[in-house]
C-alpha cells in the first residue's frame, strides 16, 4: 500500500513525497509534492499502474550498445560497398 510522508524542504515549507511498492516489493518515490492532496493521488495513480502490470523496474527494459548493435542493429543493416569501388569477381576461364 502507498502512502506519503511529510518533509520540511528547504525553504522551511512544509513538502509530501508520494510512495508506492513496485512488483518487488520495494518502495519507490512517485513524486513529490506541495499539498497532501497531489501526493496521495500521485502513490494511487502509481499503485494502479502496478496493478496493471503497466509499472515495472525502471532498469528491467536497460540494454548496452554493445548488446543493440550486435542483436539489433548489425542484423537488419545492409552494408554497401561505396560508389566508384567494384569488388573484383572471381574468373571463371576454361
Amino acid at each position: 500500500m502507498g502512502f506519503s510522508r511529510k518533509r520540511l524542504g528547504k525553504d522551511g515549507r512544509p513538502r509530501y513525497t508520494a510512495y508506492y511498492c513496485d512488483i518487488k516489493d520495494r518502495e519507490r518515490s512517485a513524486g513529490t509534492f506541495t499539498n497532501k492532496k497531489d501526493a496521495d493521488k500521485a502513490w494511487q495513480r502509481a499503485e494502479a499502474k502496478v496493478a496493471e502490470g503497466r509499472l515495472g523496474d525502471p532498469g528491467r527494459g536497460r540494454q548496452t550498445f554493445q548488446d543493440y548493435v550486435e542483436k539489433i542493429w548489425l542484423p537488419n543493416h545492409e552494408i554497401e560497398a561505396p560508389p566508384g569501388r567494384v569488388t573484383p569477381t572471381p574468373s571463371t576461364s576454361t
